[in-house]
Formats: structure tokens, sequence, C-alpha cells
């Protein structure tokens, strides 16, 4: 089968790789459709993030094509959907209902290490398909189902914000989790939506799900505190949203939030970042870390594109062949600020 490989700095190789072997319990999946993730892309860039040596990917859909013995629930031929980090089930986390906390849900995931490989690949090996197995509706296409993994950890952010109706609430960020928390947030209720983002593609996309307002903050520079404490008529906003993992955007978000406020952390901030201390000590704001999704929140996103209540199709830029990820033209596309999802379709 083919495979797309971390092979180096900014360098994937398409490589020939046996069908992976499955054991009792597994089942194996012809991958219809896998997106990329912000992490694939800073590990492609950086060239350390992932070991090398690693199938990347881990935002997918397809079709089982095999079924282990005692894989019970799942016959070949179903549609599927892929959550790629299995909760264990017995930890403290997961027997509290917070199973996106689990202390060993890194042992069983995809795309992260060369033994684990990931879904940027023709077919994968799922070893836990009672925990990383959802049914795709036949209304949903895979494009579609791909998406499940990146708009959960958007819901779930949104979700643990417990924003009221009415609030004023900052996004900082339209990539797939900004636009994902904006749509969200537009579902909840939420009052005025503000979102800065520096592509007037991607402003034009948030506008669209239903943002009232967008900032370029490179255009105004120092101005951006005060123009968002004008649009709010509140000192700042009730929820700021922090979805880029940039340190700089980190630091400069407790600005964004009223007295009281919160900042809630998504984005993947590798190194530490500052903190603005007085603003978060004067204005009495709290930052608070979002991670992931719990099993529940997958299933309930999943029943909200399958509704119609989300829309997908929009945010997506671009679907490539594997075969493309090699090609230098898709380091172009993905350095781009302009795109928002590619799908590949192995």
């Amino acid at each position: 089968m083919k495979a797309a490989v971390l092979s180096g700095k900014e360098t994937i190789q398409i490589e020939d790789r046996p069908v992976p072997e499955i054991q009792a319990g597994e089942v194996l999946v012809e991958v219809k459709a896998c997106g990329i993730c912000g992490t694939d892309i800073h590990a492609v860039f950086s060239g350390d993030f992932y070991p090398l040596g690693t199938v990347f990917g881990h935002e997918c859909a397809g079709i089982v094509a095999a079924v282990g013995p005692d894989a019970a629930g799942v016959q070949i031929g179903d549609r599927v959907v892929v959550a790629p980090a299995p909760p264990c089930g017995v930890c403290t986390s997961c027997r509290t209902g917070r199973d996106n906390l689990c202390a060993n849900h890194l042992e069983g995931d995809i795309g992260s290490t060369p033994d684990r490989p990931g879904a940027c690949a023709e077919l994968i090996r799922i070893s836990q398909p009672d925990r990383m197995i959802y049914a795709l509706p036949d209304s949903m296409s895979f494009e579609q189902g791909a998406l499940v993994e990146p708009l959960s950890v958007a819901f779930h952010s949104v979700r643990q914000s417990r924003i009221k109706p009415g609030d004023a609430a900052v996004v900082l960020g339209a990539g797939p989790i900004g636009l994902g928390v904006v749509q969200f947030l537009r579902i909840s209720g939420a009052g005025r939506i503000i979102v800065l983002e520096i592509s007037e593609e991607r402003a034009a996309m948030a506008r669209r799900f239903g943002a009232d307002d967008t900032i370029n903050p490179m255009a105004i520079g120092a101005g951006v505190t005060d123009k968002i404490r004008s649009l709010t008529q509140a000192g700042g906003a009730a929820v700021v949203y922090e979805c880029t993992g940039v340190p700089q955007v980190f630091r400069d978000a407790v600005q964004y939030a009223r007295g009281g406020g919160q900042v809630m952390a998504i984005g993947v901030i590798e190194k530490d970042a500052l903190v603005d201390t007085f603003t978060l000590l004067t204005r009495e704001v709290s930052v608070r870390g979002s991670m992931c999704y719990t099993a529940a929140e997958f299933q309930i996103v999943l029943d909200f594109i399958d509704r119609g209540r989300i829309d997908t199709d929009a945010m997506i830029s671009d679907v490539i062949a594997l075969s493309d990820l090699a090609d230098p033209v898709f380091l172009e596309r993905i350095r781009s600020a302009d795109t928002v999802k590619l799908i590949v379709k192995p």
C-alpha cells in the first residue's frame, strides 16, 4: 500500500509499505479522506515534532476493509469515522467522565510515531475499534467525516467555557478550530462574536459562519485592545478563545477579556508563553486549558454535522491525492495563510 512518511524537515516521501496485519479485536480501515492537522503541519516544517519515519494523519474517515476475530459490532463495508486517541476506560479521568484527560490515551493513538502509523495511507490498522470507531451516516461524505475530529476540539472548548447567551466572545485565529468555535458560539446563543485574523479569506469565512466583526491585528497594531473594548461595550469579552498556538497571541489574549473574564487556551503552544500577569491579576482574568474532547462530544459533533447544523464544506480549501503530499507545491499550500483545511484522498 502507499503511505506518506515524514522523512525530514519539509520532506515527505510516498512509500510502498506492507498492508498492516490485524490481530484479534482489531480492524483494518480503507482510508477515504484524511484531514491535514495543524500539528501535522508543524511536524512537517520542524522536522522533529514527530519522529522521522512516521506516517502522519489522524483526522480520518473510511470503510472497514477487514475485521479480526472478536472485533464485535463492526462489519466489512461499514462506513466509519476514526477517533485517533482511544481513552483507556479505567483511569480516574475515564471513570469520572473526563476521558479527554485519559492518562493512557497516547498508548493507542495513530499518526504520532513510526510504530503507530497514521491515516495518510491507503489503509490503517485500528487497534481498539470499540473506542475508536464511530458509524458514519450515509448522509455524510467521507470529507465531512474527516472534519469531525477538529470540530470536536472546537466544541469541547466552547462547552468548557460555559459561555452564556448574550456574552461577547473573541476568537483568535480563523483556522479550522477557530471557525468551528465561531459556529458553535453562534449555536450556543453567544452575543457579539469578534474574530482576529490576518487572512482576509479566512476572515470572510468567519463572517459567513456568524462572526459579527473581524479585525486584522496586523493592520490595527496597538489599537486592537481598544477596538475590542469598544465593540463589546463591556470592557472586553466574557470569553477569549486562543486558537493559534502563537505565544505572543496568547500573551495578548488576557488584554481582550473583560474584568472577571476568561481565556480558553486551545492552540498548542510548544514553547513556554509569557503571560501578562499584571492584567491577569488586576482584571481577575482566568485562564483555562481545553484538551481535545470526550467520546460523548465526538458523537455529538458527528450528529451536529449530520443534521446540517455545522457548515463543513466551506472549510475545505482543497482535496488532494496522497501522491501530492510529496510535491513541493503542497508545502506552499499549507504554508499559505489563506488555506483552512486540506483533505487527502488516498
